[in-house]
């Protein structure tokens, strides 16, 4: 590895897990991107989200090398996670920085931020919106009165996605706590100008958790007020049980004109070729701090039809997609008929138009100054 400055990277979950959505994504792009100048040390668990089984082709207990050398990461395993094990695998190390994602991991996130002796900064990780805020909230709000009453906030570095999720923190922990911007690093992909067709049926996609936050069954409900053929694909793992169950009376109870098939999950590397069969893609979550998703989903030409609570904004205006209303079903089932309705020429159009906009959101060297200023 290089001989820059020594930043351990704290999460869950990391690759080959991809349950656990974006973060990992991030991550795993941010040593890509900035393995050259930084020594990453990712410490992780060797299982993955709602997965009871070890993670394959790894080495559980030890150092793994990362793509290259551009991180190294320890997967720990179940008999030797600890308060102790975490801890003393940070002062192994002896890092510059702990860069601690996630706000309510015990192990991952709530011990080092108390027991850690190392400068740290903590990614909230979209933790903060109001819509995640809301997920089990008791138990949320006593760990961040627990942070607040202890003053520890006031010796972090808050790191944010974006200026919303900015405010968000501040909201949270006050005006004057230190925050800092940097945008995620999205998937690694040339510009190329895609264009699709679409044949007499409007084939939609969402990939993503599982879960109140991402709002199948509002997509689910708004499908049942759309008089076209469709064809619905969901990808992603179940991560709330209760909902999905919620779901699957909507999904059997469809008109004939829809077609609503469970696919399960989707590897990283098979999200480009997927997204490439479809249409469309739609997620109205209540909240997203990036949604690589919805990035990779407007790369490959696929307009998305989302929520006004992502970093995806406008998209109407840029022929990219449709941001509705999540309080008004009959906003999703309108976006939908306007997605169906386009004709070839138009939809080519709406295809190249969405990549283009895409590729022009992300700013590859800004992101890595912005990070290169987080870590300094």
């Amino acid at each position: 590895m290089n001989s820059g400055k020594k930043i351990v990277v704290l999460y869950q979950y990391f690759l080959p897990a991809y349950k656990a959505g974006g973060p990992i994504q991030s991550i795993a792009n941010m040593c890509r991107q900035l393995g050259n100048d930084f020594q990453f040390y990712i410490i992780c668990s060797n299982k993955d989200v709602t997965e009871k089984v070890p993670l394959q082709g790894i080495k559980p207990n030890e150092w793994n090398n990362f793509e290259n050398g551009t991180a190294s990461i320890f997967y720990i395993s179940d008999d030797q996670l600890s308060k102790k094990k975490v801890l003393g695998l940070i002062e192994e190390i002896h890092p510059d920085l702990l860069f601690i994602n996630g706000l309510y991991s015990l192990q991952f996130s709530i011990i080092p931020l108390l027991f850690s002796r190392f400068k740290k900064i903590l990614s909230v990780r979209g933790m903060l919106h109001p819509g995640a805020l809301s997920q089990k909230s008791i138990k949320k709000k006593f760990f961040l009165s627990f942070l607040k009453a202890t003053g520890m906030h006031k010796a972090l570095t808050f790191h944010a996605t974006n200026e919303k999720e900015k405010e968000y923190i501040k909201n949270e922990f006050g005006k004057d706590v230190l925050v800092k911007v940097a945008q995620n690093f999205p998937v690694a992909k040339p510009a190329e100008n895609v264009t699709k067709e679409k044949n007499g049926i409007l084939k939609m996609i969402s990939i993503g958790l599982i879960s109140p936050m991402k709002n199948h069954a509002l997509v689910l409900q708004a499908l049942k007020n759309v008089r076209h053929q469709i064809v619905y694909d969901i990808y992603g793992p179940v991560k709330d049980e209760k909902y999905w169950q919620d779901c699957l009376p909507l999904i059997q109870s469809m008109p004939d004109n829809i077609t609503i098939n469970y696919k399960g999950s989707l590897p990283p590397d098979k999200v480009l070729p997927t997204l490439s069969q479809y249409n469309c893609f739609i997620l109205p979550s209540k909240s997203e701090n990036f949604g690589h998703a919805i990035y990779e989903s407007l790369l490959s030409g696929v307009p998305v039809i989302t929520s006004q609570f992502t970093p995806w904004n406008n998209l109407k205006s840029h022929k990219a997609g449709w941001n509705v209303d999540i309080e008004d079903v009959s906003s999703i089932s309108n976006a939908i008929e306007e997605a169906y309705l386009l004709s070839g020429e138009e939809y080519a159009s709406w295809s190249s138009s969405a990549s283009a906009f895409a590729n022009k959101s992300v700013d590859i060297e800004k992101i890595k100054k912005d990070y290169q200023q987080l870590f300094s």
